[in-house]
């Protein structure tokens, strides 16, 4: 299931954004224009509550600058909060999102992001410790 992410054309923080430059303040702020967005996008399109998801948030960038997957993990995070926080996921631990990550495709005149979800039947495998 897509969930696309409405004027979303960058990350609203990158990682290093969030880590250094940031004022808490800020940061709160824009956490809960995420969750607002999820929670309007997610009732728009009737998404219905799920109990295990593979969550991958994807950013289509403008351009061919050299950007790091791994500085959108502020935004996923805030993204899997907002699909607690609407209702669509009873959390956000390993037991609700066994797999979660983002990825960077190649640019586009287009500009945007969204969010897949692949809904699973379990969580991941018990670990040897926990079936013994």
């Amino acid at each position: 299931m897509i969930i696309p992410l409405p004027g979303w054309t960058r990350p609203p923080f990158t990682s290093n954004e969030a880590r250094s430059k940031r004022h808490f303040h800020e940061l709160n702020t824009a956490k809960r224009e995420v969750h607002d967005i999820i929670g309007w996008t997610v009732k728009a399109r009737k998404v219905p509550p799920m109990r295990c998801v593979s969550v991958v948030l994807v950013w289509v960038p403008p351009d061919r600058r050299i950007r790091d997957s791994d500085s959108l993990g502020w935004a996923l995070k805030a993204c899997l909060d907002g699909l607690v926080h609407s209702g669509i996921l009873p959390g956000d631990d390993y037991r609700y999102v066994p797999m979660s990550g983002h990825r960077i495709d190649p640019p586009a005149i287009r500009p945007r992001m969204w969010l897949e979800l692949q809904e699973l039947t379990t969580a991941s495998p018990q670990s040897k410790d926990e079936s013994a």
